[in-house]
């Protein structure tokens, strides 16, 4: 039986603390060791750095992050799909062939929807290494809802946003 994503999401979120604990432990931060997790719990997903992203020939950015985390930034050009209950028509008539960058805080609820976007024939996807919160870290370009640019990600909550920088974290 199928676990609803909101218990497997929730399961991540009790551990983040210590990946987080684990990261600083070991010298790192606490992103590093969530990205080793979500690499591990989805090994058939291709985790792309986002120098890979950057080189790629015109990618599709899917953004499966919640409408409010949207609204503060998101990768320019990007669109939203909703990660509980995605319409999957928005892709309609997308070239199976097209890279596909699927991406999300982290990196867990997007691995989670490219195992879905392999499944309905989008084979040449993969998830940005470290989400959002990686991207915004290495100063890559980001927008508002309104198309402006901006240096500041949505921290999901306040467990998760220890994983990024305060100069990084909306208010």
């Amino acid at each position: 039986m199928k676990r609803p994503m909101i218990w497997v999401g929730a399961a991540v979120l009790l551990a983040v603390g210590g990946w987080v604990a684990l990261g600083r432990a070991q010298g790192g931060t606490g992103l590093r060791a969530v990205e080793a997790a979500v690499g591990a719990r989805f090994p058939s997903v291709r985790q792309a750095s986002a120098d890979e992203v950057m080189r790629l020939n015109r990618p599709l950015l899917i953004d499966v992050r919640q409408p409010a985390e949207f609204a503060v930034s998101h990768l320019p050009g990007a669109v939203r799909l909703d990660p509980d209950r995605p319409d999957f028509s928005q892709l309609t008539g997308v070239d199976p062939a097209r890279p596909v960058v699927v991406y999300c805080s982290v990196g867990y609820r997007s691995s989670a929807m490219a195992v879905r976007l392999d499944s309905l024939g989008f084979h040449r996807v993969m998830n940005l290494r470290g989400g959002i919160f990686r991207w915004v870290e290495q100063a890559r370009p980001l927008v508002d809802s309104l198309g402006r640019p901006v240096a500041v990600v949505h921290p999901y909550d306040a467990t998760w946003g220890r994983l990024i920088a305060p100069r990084f974290r909306a208010k």
